[in-house]
């Protein structure tokens, strides 16, 4: 792993120092009127988009992965909570009833998300993509060993749609579209950054190791459009 870290340039160091989590006594406890502090905001969505609509105009589509809300855990909390994660505000929702639902707060003591009883299970980290512009929000965990993990970012936009102007033109609705998945490596403490779309992109990235690489995806035959071989991959590099 040491020899690993030499080759592979990385921006800065990113160290988060363990919390004790606070006993919060019992979240959206319906009896307490200050339930959703400290834990919880009202729901923040992005500006323009609001239930279904932008400026007035219905929105296509979906700004979930899973629409429904399902059990789920925040990891250091003691209580189970109807979660589900909004990909196109990038928030975690929580259910109290049919017509209240909050926002999970953005904090490092609330890290990791297990939505659906661990199905999905989301980390909020900083993170750099390939415009060497530094994020925080919510990567999905792939696959995680030998100081390696493997990340997913899932993403909806929100095509603005447009009024036609003559009648050669077609009016087109608002639309939430998912964008292609973006992956995304962590190594040890190390900043977490893109993931090497394709092998020259990884060799490039671990020249001093370029035999094993190319022995190993070849040998097994591993795509890069393939989630399950891209952990295969980075799993692998754990152990150079």
């Amino acid at each position: 792993m040491k020899k690993l870290l030499l080759p592979f340039v990385l921006l800065c160091a990113f160290i988060t120092s363990a919390q004790e989590f606070k006993n919060y006594g019992t979240p959206l406890n319906s009896g307490d009127k200050n339930f959703t502090a400290p834990m919880f905001n009202s729901l923040n969505q992005i500006s323009e988009y609001r239930k279904g609509y932008l400026n007035d105009r219905k929105i296509d589509g979906s700004p979930y992965i899973i629409e429904a809300f399902t059990p789920s855990e925040i990891v250091g909390i003691q209580h189970t909570f109807n979660m589900r994660y909004n990909a196109y505000a990038d928030e975690i929702e929580v259910e109290k009833s049919a017509n209240e639902i909050y926002a999970l707060k953005k904090e490092s003591e609330f890290n990791t998300i297990l939505i659906n009883r661990g199905a999905y299970k989301l980390r909020l980290v900083n993170y750099w993509g390939t415009s060497k512009k530094e994020s925080n929000g919510y990567l999905v965990e792939i696959a995680s060993g030998n100081e390696i993990t493997l990340f997913r970012r899932d993403k909806i936009e929100l095509l603005p749609g447009k009024e036609a102007m003559t009648s050669f033109e077609i009016t087109t609705q608002p639309k939430l579209i998912r964008m292609k998945a973006r992956y995304f490596i962590g190594i040890k403490n190390n900043p977490i950054i893109a993931f090497p779309e394709n092998k020259k992109q990884l060799i490039n990235s671990f020249p001093n190791f370029k035999d094993q690489i190319t022995n190993f995806i070849k040998s097994n035959d591993l795509d890069f459009d393939n989630e399950t071989d891209l952990s295969k991959i980075a799993l692998f590099l754990g152990t150079l």
